[in-house]
């Protein structure tokens, strides 16, 4: 892993942050819902908080058709305070070891870092420098349903990080469904989201939350049919000097808001090329190789949207197909960027306007149907 100095934290209320797992800011006084007949869906609004996103509210095993409004930190708007506790994330367990991840230094004659674990990822590049955009969100899949294989070497745990997102322009913070098999006897997948410090003098991950009722009760809802989870990596806003403080928020469907689950200040020790590149990404380790591809559960992210400031620093957030200018496929140019498994056409990945769903969307099928 590279290491390099990291900026100090920007600010008092960013270092409580990063110390409770939690956020500046946080605020719990709502008002009761009130029905919206144009829309046909139960909206809560914080007296504290009228020029904020509507609050959209949909019951456990409900459906969404769409991601809500981001918050905009630069007009004043707070989120909500995270509804689980520190100790229901797997970094207070005893005796549970966060995986490290292999990404390494970027191919000087592309530009663009090479994939990381297997050699198998595959998905979006997120190149963006212009200081107007600020951060991403995306509806992905849970993979409740993702069952894995043993591992390929018989003794590590299988790892699959599906979507797994770090937004581009510098991000301290990645954010990722987290699929994973332990090694030996223990056949069980598990089920996580969890989010990564690429500011941190140390980076690594943070916390992994267990994708288990309680979670699912507050963020999981069913998107085209399957259990998604709403969340997004963002930064204040645009036109903000870095470096800069980057916060996690997940959207609870439940009390109808966006959560702050953690926050991160500084320069990002990614050693990539350019470092404003983040990318939105299928990622395994241990689980394919040359010769061995398994079947597994598709995974999509759905409604992928940029967050984007207009002149006056105003904020909102577009389909991300609306800027093809910020966007490259990751694993689909050969001979250097061909991921394993895609490359071979056992594993199809379709973007934009997979089959089905929204046009600013991706689809990851392995197999390939």
């Amino acid at each position: 892993m590279r290491m390099a100095k990291v900026q100090p934290i920007a600010n008092a209320c960013a270092a409580v942050a990063l110390l409770t797992l939690g956020g500046c800011g946080d605020r719990s006084t709502v008002l009761s819902p009130t029905s919206d007949a144009n829309v046909g869906v139960s909206w809560q609004i914080n007296a504290l908080e009228t020029a904020g996103p509507p609050r959209i509210q949909v019951a456990p095993g409900g459906s969404i058709t769409y991601t809500p409004r981001p918050l905009d930190r630069a007009r004043g708007e707070v989120p909500l305070p995270r509804s689980l506790r520190a100790s229901e994330g797997m970094s207070r367990r005893a005796g549970f070891r966060f995986p490290p991840r292999y990404k390494v230094a970027a191919n000087p004659s592309d530009g663009a870092p090479p994939p990381g674990g297997d050699g198998a990822d595959r998905g979006l590049y997120l190149d963006v420098s212009f200081p107007a955009v600020y951060g991403t969100s995306v509806i992905a899949d849970a993979g409740l349903d993702r069952s894995l294989p043993a591992a390929l070497d018989g003794s590590n745990p299988v790892y699959l990080f599906a979507p797994t997102l770090l937004p581009g322009g510098g991000s301290c913070i990645e954010a990722s469904i987290i699929t994973t098999r332990n090694s030996g006897s223990d056949t069980t997948t598990y089920h996580f989201f969890g989010y990564y410090d690429w500011c941190a003098s140390a980076t690594g991950w943070v916390d992994w939350f267990p994708i288990n009722q309680t979670f699912q009760n507050a963020y999981v809802r069913t998107a085209d049919g399957r259990p998604t989870v709403t969340f997004s990596v963002s930064t204040v806003g645009g036109y903000v000097t870095p470096p800069r403080c980057w916060f996690v928020d997940v959207y609870n469907y439940t009390v109808g808001g966006w959560e702050q689950f953690y926050s991160s200040c500084g320069t990002t020790n990614i050693f990539t090329y350019p470092q404003t590149e983040g990318w939105l990404m299928w990622e395994t380790y241990n689980l394919v190789n040359s010769s061995t591809c398994p079947s597994i559960q598709s995974t999509r992210a759905i409604d992928i949207r940029l967050f984007h400031a207009d002149s006056y620093g105003n904020g909102s957030s577009f389909p991300i197909t609306d800027y093809p200018q910020y966007v490259t496929q990751h694993g689909a140019n050969p001979p250097y960027d061909v991921a394993l498994c895609y490359g071979s056409g056992a594993y199809t990945f379709s973007y934009p306007g997979p089959s089905g769903l929204p046009y600013n969307s991706w689809l990851a099928e392995t197999p390939n149907p």
